[in-house]
């Protein structure tokens, strides 16, 4: 199969609906890990290899919606460790090209996910997928300032451990 790259990934978002998303991309590479991490030194997931590592779930506020979301995804401090992660660094690119850096130390033990599921769907493109960077806001008042805030990366294309 054909790895699209961001711009198509894009385009092709636009006209998807979550549930076609889900069949559409499932066997499609929606992340790139790189860096600092166990041999192989780049690794592309799919939808599919995501769901397959335990996932985490919780309820919580966002500034982005109106009322609470239940978010579902891999646990950010498991996925890393799965990784076999070695840096301090993260950085994180979503396919518009926005970059997040972030100390590893910073978000450890805080909740993170790299969710991929929005009140039980699959998110698209156009709904903040596939892939959002989001925190249990509700359980830490910590959590609920800007510096947090600007770390949740939504339509998360690679992670790269610095």
């Amino acid at each position: 199969m054909t790895i699209l790259n961001r711009r198509s990934v894009i385009l092709l978002g636009a006209g998807i609906m979550t549930l076609g998303f889900h069949r559409a991309f499932a066997d499609e590479p929606i992340l790139t890990v790189s860096g600092a991490i166990s041999a192989p030194a780049e690794r592309r997931f799919t939808l599919a290899q995501l769901e397959a590592l335990p996932a985490l779930r919780f309820t919580t506020t966002t500034p982005w919606h109106e009322a609470p979301v239940t978010f579902e995804g891999v646990d950010l401090d498991a996925f890393l460790t799965t990784l076999g992660a070695t840096g301090s660094k993260l950085r994180l690119t979503a396919l518009n090209d926005y970059v997040a850096d972030m100390d590893i130390a910073s978000v450890a033990g805080q909740g993170a996910i790299l969710a991929y599921r929005e009140n039980g769907q699959t998110m698209s493109v156009t709904e903040r997928g596939p892939l959002f960077l989001v925190f249990p806001f509700d359980d830490n008042a910590a959590l609920k300032l800007p510096s947090f805030y600007a770390r949740c990366v939504w339509q998360l294309a690679s992670l790269e451990i610095l």
